[in-house]
């Protein structure tokens, strides 16, 4: 149990909170990807629907024949001019950038069977510096602006798109098995859990490059990228807003046990592809990290004191918190504000310490409400003071 250092609120303002508060109390007495040759279709999953991918496009050899004879690699639209793709999709033998007319961006379509979505040249090729090595990533500027909607690329500032454990889809016309050599005409997309550095590096090995790649996958297998995704969308969806985490780049084999697929880490592109771009890519605010609180019944004695628990989960880094104990009537007996401490597990136990009056109220609740760093408090949890 971590204890937090109670520090009292004299004469602050109550004002929302307080009302909040009263009535909570009031209430409480009644959660591979790749190689070169026809670069990494998605494995498992289902058809991905447009509404769901507006940005998901098609990198094609420029010519007459279906897109789906033609299409080699995917990749995101990121501005109306600029797409987001692998490096290795987009280098010769020597790792030289292609000219930019041996390539065309198809979007606007979850079909490569032909008669959907538009096909636009490419202008200019601009390969990610670091490459072969890190990161895998390439912008390609096209000739007209495209219609589809662009995608928001992580930040830096965002860990929480990328945390350990989080759920995140990827899409593209992959390969639909290891080695299996069916290529869909329908886009697919399907879900896979994002992995640690750590346990990435223990399944990967020393390939990994933690500050530029991610990993992603599932224990069993059954579901990743695969031989023609490559360059396609890693996509978390936070409050149900697309943002772009991870761009699909290699792997050992595809959807296989113990073994996740790799993406280049988008977050850590950000500023390259501002400065290529010459204006920052599309961005959104991340909803307020929620953290939830349980209070905990507590039974105490006249003029002795009593440890307050509470309990925290949630995925916030770090948490305050405001303590308000009140009457049957919701009047505050006392208040307290916990300083800022860390929140590592997502489910913690913590309590303030607090003096019972010898002549206490009929009736003691205590409420507790949390909040992360730089945002308001959340919905109180409130518990029962049993004196005795």
């Amino acid at each position: 149990m971590a204890h937090r250092v109670a520090l009292a609120w004299l004469l602050r303002p109550l004002l929302m909170l307080a009302t909040a508060l009263a009535l909570a109390a009031a209430a409480v007495g009644t959660a591979s990807a790749v190689t070169v040759d026809r670069q990494a279709r998605v494995v498992g999953g289902s058809f991905a629907a447009a509404t769901d991918w507006p940005f998901l496009a098609a990198l094609v050899t420029p010519g007459s024949g279906r897109p789906h004879e033609r299409q080699f690699c995917g990749a995101s639209v990121i501005a109306p001019q600029w797409i987001l793709t692998a490096a290795h999709c987009v280098v010769d033998s020597a790792n030289a950038a292609l000219a930019p007319a041996q390539v065309a961006v198809l979007t606007g379509t979850m079909t490569l069977a032909g008669g959907s979505g538009v096909e636009t040249p490419v202008v200019e090729v601009v390969i990610a510096p670091g490459y072969p090595f890190d990161p895998d990533a390439a912008l390609l500027r096209l000739r007209d602006p495209v219609a589809a909607l662009p995608i928001a690329l992580a930040r830096p500032s965002q860990p929480e798109l990328w945390a350990a454990g989080s759920r995140v889809t990827v899409a593209g016309w992959g390969d639909t098995g290891d080695g299996a050599g069916v290529f869909p005409l329908e886009a697919r997309q399907v879900g896979v859990t994002l992995l640690s550095d750590a346990k990435c590096r223990a399944a990967i090995g020393a390939d990994l490059a933690p500050k530029h790649e991610i990993c992603a996958g599932l224990p069993a297998g059954k579901a990743d990228a695969c031989q023609g995704d490559s360059g396609g969308p890693l996509v978390a969806r936070p409050a149900g807003v697309p943002v772009l985490v991870g761009v699909v780049s290699w792997g050992y084999g595809c959807a296989r046990p113990g073994t996740p697929g790799v993406y280049a880490r988008v977050s850590a592109l950000s500023g390259w592809v501002t400065q290529v771009m010459g204006a920052a890519p599309a961005e959104v605010a991340l909803p307020p990290p929620v953290i939830r609180v349980r209070a905990r019944r507590a039974v105490a004695r006249r003029g002795a004191r009593v440890d307050l628990e509470y309990v925290l989960t949630g995925r916030a880094r770090r948490s305050s918190e405001y303590v308000a104990i009140l009457d049957g009537r919701g009047r505050i007996v006392a208040e307290y504000d916990t300083a800022e401490a860390p929140f590592r597990s997502g489910r913690d136990v913590f309590y303030v310490r607090w003096r019972v009056p010898r002549r206490p109220p009929a009736s003691l609740y205590f409420c507790v409400a949390a909040a992360a760093p730089g945002h308001d408090v959340g919905d109180p949890g409130c518990a029962a003071i049993v004196v005795r």
